[in-house]
């Protein structure tokens, strides 16, 4: 997939656009194919190491989503391949982001966050 990523903190010329493996959803996790995704103030404060977090490296940058269900993991049953989803606040506390063509989200974690639309 195609994603925009960073491999260090800083500023926004460390912002990388590239492949990186597709994620696979496991357990309530659930694979969404990203429509839309915005910028929220979080995500340069994550992205310029304004917020102390580890990050997964390459670490996928963004918080926000829309879009819609391609896969769900054995254990996320709240959601159908094909629902219209819309997130908040992902890519933080070691999860990817949002600035990619798939995301990977947790419904267990995010249950009130991932809303079919």
């Amino acid at each position: 997939m195609r994603a925009a990523y960073i491999t260090e903190t800083g500023p926004a010329e460390t912002i990388q656009v590239g492949s990186l493996p597709d994620p696979v959803p496991r357990g309530k996790e659930v694979l969404v194919r990203v429509k839309a995704a915005a910028v929220n103030p979080i995500d340069t404060y994550v992205r310029g190491g304004l917020v102390a977090m580890e990050l997964p490296r390459p670490f996928v940058v963004g918080c926000d989503l829309a879009g819609v269900v391609e896969a769900v993991g054995p254990e996320a049953n709240r959601f159908q391949v094909g629902a219209r989803v819309w997130g908040s606040n992902q890519g933080l506390l070691g999860r990817q982001g949002t600035f990619a063509e798939l995301a990977v989200v947790d419904i267990g974690f995010w249950a009130d966050s991932l809303l079919n639309t």
